[in-house]
């Protein structure tokens, strides 16, 4: 299968236990190997800066027409960055000064 880039921008990405991450906004591609080394995910929010997830290809499970499914590797506190707050986090504001990329492990 092959997808345009355009095309993989637009697709939702969701952990396999169906929690949204965002879309893909960018990707680092690796000139010598002709391959995508990271893909930049962010959730769009209004009036807000949001993190970006940096995946790796090894964490996609599978690309489809309709959305990207990746690996539930995403911890809690990555998820409360987000903007999703577990039940114990409910009443609390979160505050982000300075957020820093969340790495992925990437192949070598």
């Amino acid at each position: 299968m092959r997808i345009e880039l355009n095309k993989l921008k637009k697709l939702p990405v969701l952990t396999k236990s169906e929690h949204p991450l965002g879309r893909i906004v960018n990707a680092e591609i690796n000139l010598e190997q002709n391959t995508i080394d990271k893909y930049y995910v962010v959730r769009k929010r209004f009036f807000a800066k949001s993190p970006v997830l940096l995946i790796a290809p090894d964490q996609i499970i599978s690309i489809n027409e309709s959305r990207i499914i990746v690996q539930d590797a995403v911890e809690g506190d990555q998820i409360e960055l987000l903007g999703e707050p577990t039940s114990s986090t409910k009443k609390q504001s979160l505050k982000i000064n300075n957020p820093a990329p969340i790495q992925a492990k990437s192949q070598n």
